[in-house]
């Protein structure tokens, strides 16, 4: 075929295809036929139809391709996650080993047992002395009219097959029964009328294997009955927070008895350890649970000086550790492994169940009741004999080691022995009790044993670490009960509870869990949340933490709390006035104090005193009819003789015919809503890398003024409420509480004003607003949230956040400054 042959084609190819004889009739004939017409419309219908449908069909293959490309990589992505998972979980086994056995010779103890090679029965190789002749085989699946050999199956198949059919294992011995409850065990349980222990630990074989049994069974039933009395409480007690604690504590137990009920499968039971166990079952059993206690404190911690104090003496240290495993009798035992205290403390947890389950006939029984009246007082019992006590206490060298004291700060010196306190400075002040002036009630300071203050090894940092650190000491203590409830029980009249706390640590996590049980106890209680952020410049990962940290604080304690109000320790522009040392807590912490002070000033006045309000008059005021949970700060700071100044010379003029209007319009515009010198409120660019202004226009939905000094006439304020109180009013409700009482500035203040005299006094203008300037932040917060947080909690948590966002744009949409000026 030459070259014009081929032109010819593809030019045949690209003419467009005529038309049907019907349509060239039409067109060739003078008059066309309604019919024809009709017919020409339902046949390019039809053509239409058929390539949309064609079309669709093709965009669904095109999926359904994509999804089995998408969930094929899912698949692969699943494998190599599992996969390096186990590697990472074998890789940590082996390391926890070698440490466990780096530390076991440290201290002097014996080594680790190699790990037994288990050898699984359907895997194993048959050994000489446990393989079957391959006559005898093929007997005895003849016997068990069982095929004889299987199409491709070998003699290690052969046998594998025979050994599943007569329940053996990979020596040729039955396979282990075992017998159902709390804690799985190949023990035979023993009937509850011979489950009591004797005095003694049996010598023989016999008599000990039958023991095993019965502690074995002894603590399946306490576990048992533990786990059904939880079971039988209301659904209102189950999903409280000291329900999931209880349920969690019965829980760890019975995980962490598993090594003793495999060690009693074995018969390997230390001796120093058998013995008290044994003591302690036979004291619940006669239901004397005092006993049962002092032999759990003998098997513990025993007569051994604990290690902290002792052991830790320098060169002294091995062969001090080594004093504590010297006498199994005495021993500590606690300190042996972690596995050895775990299950020894759930046999601790088991005996406070028992006395629970089974009561004891006297109340001298019951621990922690009146158990020290049978020592202590003569009419139940004779006097202690001295040498005994001699006896019972430790007989060692002791060397007491102690922390060298903090000395007590010159400004401290000076209030104790009355004297004038010098002047404070930030070089001074390295403790917040460095400059303190207040006696706290004792129960007021909780210290924690679990993190060290501004510790580099275990940083406090992590939101779900305060999480988790909640959870622990919660299940200790009740916390509420332990830290609230007594001061709560000497309030009169409760208005609101205030929560102070860092919302860009793990202290936010902590905060979250203790509102929420604090919200199972007091539903209908106000409770104001100040969350303290950390201004200033920081490492970029440093940044995306505390922001990960700001974003679930503001999430989980913005749902639960009344106000949320943010407070940042380095405002982003300061005034002329204020000399801020950025370094310094005292003084970031001051700023804090003043613009927090002002603020709830107004909660604080008698019911007879101007400006007088209450928590839930300003929640009411900020929520404006909304759910504004989230609020923002802002504060202007001048000397009260240069108020009294602008006063006198700037008469107030007052119509109250107008009743804060001006033709039509609300009369709390720019006035009212003026940019004040401080901003407590993070600022968003701090966060987003923002540059540049936002030239978004700010608008106030409702706002709170707390007055200290005269910042307005009595007829300004009167103007300004009454027009907050009209119902049919445009515009943003403002309120205005003023009272003459200055802030005082005292000798422990610190001098954070760029003026050289000092003050003694401050005159104090304090807002709290909802503005579209937190929802602006909120927003900020959320776009680097979404990029940081992981899959399993990322969609609630930004779902949550721009959840509150629309809560400050409803009826109200911002537009920009070129807007306005069109």
């Amino acid at each position: 075929m030459d070259f014009a042959s081929l032109m010819s084609a593809q030019i045949a190819k690209a003419k467009p295809t005529p038309k049907s004889q019907t349509s060239q009739e039409t067109k060739s004939s003078k008059y066309i036929k309604r019919a024809d017409v009709e017919a020409q419309r339902q046949a390019d219908y039809a053509a239409e139809q058929k390539a949309i449908e064609d079309a669709r069909i093709a965009r669904l293959e095109k999926k359904r391709k994509f999804d089995e490309d998408e969930a094929e990589k899912n698949r692969a992505r699943e494998d190599k996650r599992k996969r390096l998972a186990e590697e990472s979980r074998r890789l940590r086994g082996e390391e926890e080993e070698h440490e466990e056995r780096i530390r076991r010779k440290r201290l002097g103890l014996p080594e680790l047992p190699p790990k037994e090679k288990v050898v699984d029965g359907d895997d194993a190789t048959p050994t000489p002395e446990n393989d079957i002749a391959p006559e005898e085989l093929v007997q005895k699946l003849r016997g068990m009219n069982e095929p004889a050999r299987l199409f491709g199956e070998t003699h290690t198949g052969q046998l594998r097959r025979y050994r599943k059919l007569a329940g053996l294992d990979a020596s040729g011995k039955p396979k282990a029964i075992m017998y159902p409850g709390p804690i799985p065990t190949t023990l035979e349980p023993v009937p509850e009328a011979d489950m009591k222990v004797s005095e003694v630990v049996p010598q023989d074989t016999e008599g000990r294997a039958f023991l095993y049994r019965q502690l074995a069974s002894y603590f399946t039933l306490v576990l048992s009955e533990w786990q059904v009395s939880l079971s039988l409480r209301d659904e209102a007690v189950k999903t409280s927070s000291s329900g999931k604690a209880a349920y969690s504590a019965m829980v760890q137990a019975r995980e962490s008895m598993v090594p003793l009920y495999r060690k009693l499968e074995r018969q390997e039971v230390e001796k120093g350890i058998l013995g008290p166990i044994v003591e302690i079952v036979r004291a619940c059993q006669e239901r004397r649970y005092v006993d049962a206690n002092d032999a759990y404190l003998r098997l513990s911690i025993g007569k051994a000086a604990w290690p902290i104090g002792v052991t830790m003496v320098g060169i002294h240290e091995r062969s001090a550790r080594e004093k504590l495993h010297a006498n199994d009798k005495d021993a500590a035992h606690i300190m042996s492994d972690e596995i050895t205290r775990k299950f020894l403390q759930s046999i601790k947890r088991c005996l406070s169940f028992s006395q629970t389950r089974w009561p004891p006939t006297t109340p001298l029984q019951l621990m922690g009741a009146f158990g020290t009246l049978r020592r202590d007082n003569a009419l139940y019992g004779a006097a202690d004999d001295p040498a005994a006590i001699a006896q019972q206490m430790w007989a060692g060298n002791t060397n007491v080691i102690r922390t060298e004291q903090i000395q007590q700060s010159v400004y401290q010196q000076h209030l104790d022995q009355g004297l004038e306190p010098p002047a404070l400075s930030p070089d001074t002040v390295r403790y917040w009790s460095d400059f303190n002036r207040v006696f706290y009630h004792p129960k007021s300071i909780v210290q924690l044993q679990e993190y060290e203050l501004n510790s580099a090894l275990m940083p406090f940092e992590k939101w779900a670490t305060g999480e988790d650190l909640f959870d622990s000491l919660d299940k200790e203590h009740d916390l509420l009960d332990r830290d609230l409830r007594p001061f709560l029980e000497e309030c009169d009249q409760l208005q609101a509870i205030q929560m102070i706390t860092s919302a860009d640590d793990a202290w936010g996590g902590f905060t979250a869990k203790y509102l929420e049980r604090m919200r199972d106890e007091l539903g209908k209680t106000s409770a104001w949340v100040w969350g303290l952020e950390e201004g200033g410049r920081k490492p970029r990962d440093k940044q995306i933490l505390q922001v990960a940290n700001i974003a679930q604080s503001i999430y989980q304690i913005s749902s639960q709390a009344s106000m949320y109000i943010p407070l940042t320790t380095l405002p982003d522009v300061l005034p002329s006035y204020i000399n801020l040392n950025a370094s310094s807590k005292w003084h970031t912490s001051g700023l804090q104090l003043l613009a927090l002070e002002s603020m709830t000033l107004p909660t604080r006045l008698r019911s007879g005193q101007q400006g007088r309000s209450s928590f839930a008059d300003i929640e009411t005021l900020l929520s404006n009819d909304g759910n504004r949970r989230v609020a923002q700060l802002n504060m202007s700071i001048r000397d009260p003789a240069e108020l009294d100044g602008e006063a006198n010379g700037h008469a107030a003029q007052h119509d109250s015919r107008m009743n804060g209007y001006t033709n039509g319009s609300h009369g709390h515009d720019d006035a009212e809503t003026k940019d004040l010198d401080i901003d407590m409120q993070p600022k968003t660019a701090n966060l987003t890398g923002e540059r540049g202004p936002n030239r978004s226009r700010t608008h106030v939905f409702s706002q709170l003024q707390s007055l200290r000094g005269k910042w307005k006439s009595s007829l300004e304020i009167e103007d300004t409420n009454l027009a907050a109180r009209d119902r049919f009013g445009h515009g943003p409700r403002i309120e205005s509480h003023q009272s003459s009482l200055l802030f005082p500035v005292i000798d422990s203040f610190p001098q954070v004003f760029a003026s050289g005299n000092i003050v003694q006094k401050l005159a104090v203008h304090a807002t709290l607003s909802t503005t579209t300037s937190v929802a602006q932040r909120l927003r900020a917060v959320e776009r680097i949230a979404r990029s940081i947080i992981g899959i399993d909690e990322r969609e609630a948590l930004c779902d949550g956040l721009v959840g509150i966002c629309e809560e400050y744009e409803d009826g109200w949409e911002s537009g920009s400054e070129s807007d306005d000026d069109n």
